[in-house]
């Protein structure tokens, strides 16, 4: 992201994950100084696997379309 400045990131949690501890995508980027304007973080009602949940899945595919439509060539940024 430092050499990109137009890349931008998604990242997906679930709420319950115990494999990678919530809110630690936040700190990770942070503490490596990653500019996180240009980083989506969304967190599901789930664990790891958050696409098991057909509630998290619906929420997950609705949030990652709605991303890649804001990040397409053309959208307004």
């Amino acid at each position: 992201m430092r050499q990109n400045p137009k890349l931008k990131v998604f990242m997906a949690g679930g709420w319950y994950d115990i494999c990678v501890p919530f809110f630690s995508n936040e700190n990770a980027m942070n503490a490596n100084g990653v500019p996180t304007d240009r980083v989506a973080f969304s967190y599901y009602e789930a664990g790891h696997m958050m696409y098991l949940n057909r509630a998290a899945l619906d929420k997950l595919t609705d949030d990652v379309r709605h991303f890649v439509k804001a990040a397409a060539p053309g959208a307004s940024e």
